[in-house]
C-alpha cells in the first residue's frame, strides 16, 4: 500500500513537471491565435461580381490562408435565400478558377478552391433585421473557430441610389465593438452625377460612416501600369524630376480608346457619357500620379492624400471652349432598340471626348494635359505619354534619329496584350531605372510608335500584369487608402469636371461612323486659348458647310415652301435659314429681330443655334412667342428652356433678351401685361418681327393660339391672354396681326406623332377657328419645315 502510494505520488509529481514544462515552452512561444475577416458582398450575383469581385477575393483567400489568416465570404443579395443559394452556388463554380489564380501556392489548388466555397454562405439582404441578424454571427463564429475577429467588411456592388440605405444598415448593427477590428464598405463608381450630387451622397452616407471606413474604389488605380507611375518617378527622382517641369515638358496626353460600343450598357451610359464614365475619375487619377509632387513617403496615405489634393486644387475648372465631343453614328439606333425608345427618340450623350487641362502651378503652368477618350476607336489603348520640348540642334542629317529625335515617356495605362511593352523612354532621355523582375523586349508586331521606332526606345515589362480588382481587394484589406478615393479629392475632382457638363448640356455631338473609318475627324489641337477639331464642320460660312453636308428636300407644302427629310436635317436647315435671315437684315436695318416659340420641339434648333459661332448675336434681339403664366424658375416656363438651352450659350447682350413680364411685380398673367409687350414690340421692332418660329400642335393649335379661342378674332392687339382648354392654364401669346405683320414665319414640326394633323392641314384651306395654324398667312407665306416622320408616319 505504501508502494503503491508512492507510485502515485510519482507520477503525479512527473505530470505536474510536464504540465510545467510545457507551460514555460508556450510561455516562450505562445500559438499565434488566427484571425478572422467577415466579407460581405452585397450584389453578389451581379455583373462585377461574377467577373471580378469572386475571383478576386479567391486570390486574396489563398494569400492570406498561407499566414493562418482566414476569410469567412457571404453573398447578399434580396433574393430568398432557397433561390439565392442556388444561385450563388452556380457562379461561384463557374467563376472561381484555379488557372486564373494570380499568387503563388504550395499546396493543390482545387483543395483550396473547395476549401474557399465552403467559407461562402448565401444571405439575403432586405431589411434591417437581416443585417442585425448577420451581423451578430460575425463574433459568435469567430468565437466557435477560437480566432479574434480583425475586420468586417462591406463591398457594395449595387447601384448607388441604394447606398444610403446600406450604409444605415451597416452603421446602426455591425459596427464591431471589440477593439482593433475595423470596419471597412467598399463603394463602386458613379459616386454622384455631378458636384451636388455627389456632395449629396457624401452627405448621406457620413450620417452612418466614417470617413475612413469608406473605400471608394477606381479599378483604373489597380492596374499594374497605373501603380506604377508614381514608384518609378520616386524610382527615377535623380534622372526626371528636374526636366518634369514646364520649361522642358511640351505636353502630357492621357488617352483611353475603345473599339466596343455601347451595346449592353445603354441604361448607364446613357446617363453619364464618356465624361463621366471615364474622364471625370479613371483619366483625372492617372493625372494627378504624373502631376503631383512625389509624396515624402509614397506609402502614407495621408501625405500621398496631401499632395494629391494640392495639385488637384490647383487645376482649372474646365469649360466648353477647352474640350470638343462626338457620338459615334449608331448610337442612336442601338439605344432605342436595347431601351425599346420611340424611333424620334434622340440623345446628345458624346461617346467621345477630347479635353485639354491646365494646371496653376509654379511645376505645370501652362503645360497642357490633354485627355482623351471615347467607344468605336480604331483600337484598343490606354496611355500616358508625357512629350519633351526639343532644345536640340543636330548639324548631321542623320541627327534625327539621335538627341534631335522625340523624347517622350510612354507608360501603357491599359492592358497590353502582351504585344507591347508596359514602359517607354526614349533612348535620348536618360535610361530609366526599373523595378525588380521587369523585362526588357527585343520585338513587337508593332514596329512604330507616335512617330519613332521601336529601336530608339528603352522598352520594360512586368514579368505579370496584376489583376486590378484583385491588387485593389488586397490593398483595402491592408488599409492602404492611397488606393483608394477619398472624399475631399473627389469633390475635387467634381469642382474640375461640372462646370464643362454644364456647359456641355444641350450641345449637339459631332457625328463619327467608328473604327479605322473615323480617320482624321476626330483630330482636335490644344491651345490655351480653346480647344477644336482640325477638320471643321461648323466653318463660319454655314450656306457651304450645309449645301455640302445636309440631305435635306425641298417641295411644297399646303402650296408653301417644304424642306423635308431626317430631324437632324431639316433643324439644321432650319438653322441656316434663320442664321441667313440675319446676315440679310443686320446688313438691311441693322438688327434682327428673332421670335422663337417655347415647347420642346424647339429645343433641338436652340442647340443648332447655339453651335453657330458667327451668329450675328451682339445685333439680334430675342423675343418670345408664348409663354406660360409660371415663376421664370418654374420647369413649365418657356423662357427657362430658352434660356438653358441657347441664351446661356451664346453672347448676346442682356438688353438684347425680351422675355414676356410674367415675373416681378406682375403674379399671373393679365391684360395689362400684354399690353406692355405689345407696346415693347412695336416701340422696338416698328412692328414687324423679322423672323418668327412656329411650332405646331396636334389639335392644330400655334403658338398659344388654341382652337375655338376668342383671341383667334383679335384684329388689332399683337399680344392676348389666352386659356389652354386642356387644363385650363392661363398664357400668353402673340396674335395674328403680329404673326402676319412678319418678314418671314416659318413653322417647325416633327415627330411621328404630328402625322395625323400634317394630314389634315395639307390640303390648303383655311379654318383657323378649327385649326388655328391655318390663319397663319404673312405676305411672303410660310415656311414649312417638316421632318419625315411627321409628314409621312
Amino acid at each position: 500500500m505504501m508502494m503503491t502510494s508512492l507510485k502515485a505520488s510519482f507520477m503525479q509529481l512527473s505530470m505536474a513537471l510536464i504540465i510545467g514544462a510545457i507551460t514555460m515552452v508556450s510561455t516562450q512561444h505562445p500559438v499565434p491565435t488566427p484571425k478572422i475577416t467577415s466579407v460581405v458582398i452585397v450584389g453578389a450575383t451581379g455583373d462585377l461580381a461574377q467577373r471580378y469581385l469572386w475571383q478576386g477575393f479567391f486570390n486574396l483567400f489563398v494569400e492570406m490562408e498561407s499566414v493562418g489568416h482566414h476569410l469567412k465570404l457571404y453573398g447578399a443579395t434580396r433574393v430568398n435565400a432557397e433561390e439565392g443559394t442556388v444561385l450563388l452556388k452556380n457562379i461561384l463554380n463557374e467563376r472561381v478558377q484555379c488557372n486564373k489564380l494570380t499568387v503563388p501556392i504550395s499546396s493543390n489548388c482545387e483543395d483550396l478552391r473547395e476549401k474557399f466555397l465552403s467559407r461562402v454562405q448565401y444571405k439575403q439582404l432586405k431589411k434591417a433585421e437581416q443585417y442585425q441578424e448577420l451581423c451578430k454571427m460575425f463574433e459568435m463564429e469567430a468565437d466557435q473557430e477560437h480566432a479574434k475577429e480583425n475586420g468586417r467588411w462591406f463591398y457594395l456592388s449595387v447601384p448607388a441610389f441604394a447606398y444610403a440605405s446600406i450604409a444605415e444598415n451597416v452603421g446602426s448593427f455591425c459596427r464591431p465593438t471589440v477593439s482593433n477590428t475595423w470596419l471597412r464598405v467598399v463603394l463602386e463608381k458613379p459616386f454622384g452625377h455631378d458636384l451636388e450630387s455627389a456632395t449629396k451622397l457624401s452627405d448621406q452616407l457620413m450620417e452612418h460612416l466614417h470617413d475612413e471606413e469608406m473605400y471608394r474604389i477606381d479599378h483604373y488605380l489597380g492596374k499594374t501600369g497605373v501603380s506604377s507611375i508614381l514608384p518609378f518617378r520616386q524610382l527615377n527622382q535623380d534622372k526626371y524630376e528636374q526636366i518634369w517641369n514646364k520649361h522642358h515638358v511640351e505636353r502630357v496626353e492621357i488617352v483611353m480608346k475603345e473599339k466596343l460600343d455601347v451595346t449592353g450598357r445603354f441604361s448607364f451610359y446613357n446617363e453619364y457619357g464618356v465624361i463621366r464614365d471615364v474622364m471625370q475619375n479613371h483619366l483625372t487619377e492617372i493625372l494627378a500620379l504624373i502631376a503631383m509632387e512625389i509624396p515624402a513617403n509614397i506609402s502614407s496615405p495621408e501625405k500621398h492624400r496631401f499632395e494629391k489634393i494640392n495639385l488637384m486644387n490647383k487645376i482649372q475648372p474646365i469649360r466648353k471652349q477647352h474640350a470638343v465631343i462626338g457620338q459615334y453614328k449608331a448610337y442612336q439606333e442601338e439605344l432605342r432598340d436595347e431601351l425599346g425608345k420611340a424611333d424620334n427618340f434622340t440623345s446628345l450623350v458624346p461617346t467621345f471626348a477630347g479635353v485639354t487641362l491646365f494646371i496653376n502651378s509654379p511645376r505645370w503652368f501652362g503645360v497642357p494635359f490633354v485627355l482623351v477618350s471615347g467607344k468605336k476607336m480604331d483600337s484598343k489603348s490606354g496611355y500616358a505619354r508625357i512629350v519633351f520640348k526639343q532644345n536640340t540642334f543636330c548639324v548631321n542629317d542623320d541627327g534625327i534619329e539621335g538627341a534631335c529625335g522625340t523624347k517622350q515617356i510612354v507608360i501603357y495605362t491599359g492592358g497590353t496584350g502582351g504585344t507591347k511593352p508596359m514602359l517607354l523612354v526614349s533612348k535620348n532621355l536618360p535610361r530609366p531605372n526599373v523595378f525588380a523582375g521587369w523585362t526588357t523586349k527585343n520585338s513587337f508586331e508593332d514596329q512604330n510608335l507616335f512617330g519613332s521606332d521601336f529601336k530608339d526606345f528603352n522598352h520594360y515589362s512586368p514579368p505579370v500584369e496584376a489583376d486590378a480588382y484583385s491588387a485593389l481587394l488586397r490593398s483595402c484589406f491592408l488599409g492602404e487608402k492611397q488606393n483608394f478615393i477619398a472624399s475631399d479629392d473627389l469633390m475635387q475632382s467634381w469642382k474640375i469636371w461640372s462646370p464643362l457638363l454644364k456647359d456641355l448640356e444641350g450641345t449637339i455631338p459631332r457625328e463619327y461612323p467608328g473604327g479605322i473609318n473615323n480617320g482624321e475627324i476626330l483630330d482636335f489641337v490644344s491651345l490655351t486659348s480653346g480647344t477644336q477639331f482640325v477638320t471643321q464642320q461648323n466653318e463660319p460660312l454655314f450656306e457651304n458647310r450645309y449645301q455640302h453636308n445636309i440631305a435635306f428636300k425641298t417641295s411644297t407644302f399646303r402650296n408653301e415652301f417644304l424642306v423635308s427629310g431626317e430631324a437632324k436635317q431639316v433643324i439644321q436647315a432650319l438653322a441656316v435659314d434663320i442664321y441667313n435671315s440675319s446676315i440679310f437684315s443686320i446688313k438691311s436695318r441693322g438688327y434682327f429681330h428673332l421670335a422663337l416659340s417655347g415647347g420642346k420641339s424647339p429645343v433641338p434648333l436652340f442647340h443648332e443655334l447655339s453651335q453657330l459661332d458667327s451668329f450675328p448675336w451682339r445685333d439680334t434681339h430675342i423675343w418670345l412667342v408664348d409663354e406660360r403664366c409660371v415663376d421664370f424658375d418654374n420647369d413649365n416656363s418657356n423662357f427657362k428652356s430658352l434660356a438653358k438651352n441657347l441664351i446661356d450659350y451664346i453672347s448676346i447682350p442682356y438688353r438684347n433678351v425680351h422675355p414676356m413680364p410674367i415675373t416681378g411685380v406682375w403674379e399671373n398673367c393679365d391684360e395689362e401685361q400684354s399690353i406692355y409687350y405689345d407696346n415693347d414690340i412695336r416701340k422696338r421692332t416698328n412692328g414687324i418681327f423679322d423672323y418668327i418660329v412656329l411650332g405646331l400642335g396636334k389639335d392644330g393649335h400655334t403658338a398659344s393660339l388654341f382652337p375655338h379661342s376668342s383671341t383667334l378674332e383679335e384684329d388689332r392687339q399683337f399680344v392676348s391672354v389666352t386659356v389652354n382648354p386642356s387644363d385650363g392654364s392661363s398664357r400668353l401669346s402673340l396674335t395674328y396681326p403680329c404673326l402676319n405683320a412678319a418678314r418671314t414665319v416659318s413653322v417647325l414640326v416633327t415627330g411621328a406623332d404630328k402625322v395625323d394633323i400634317v394630314n389634315r392641314i395639307k390640303g390648303g384651306i383655311v379654318d383657323k377657328m378649327n385649326l388655328p395654324v391655318t390663319g397663319v398667312s404673312p405676305d411672303s407665306g410660310v415656311r414649312w419645315y417638316i421632318d419625315d416622320e411627321a409628314l409621312t408616319g
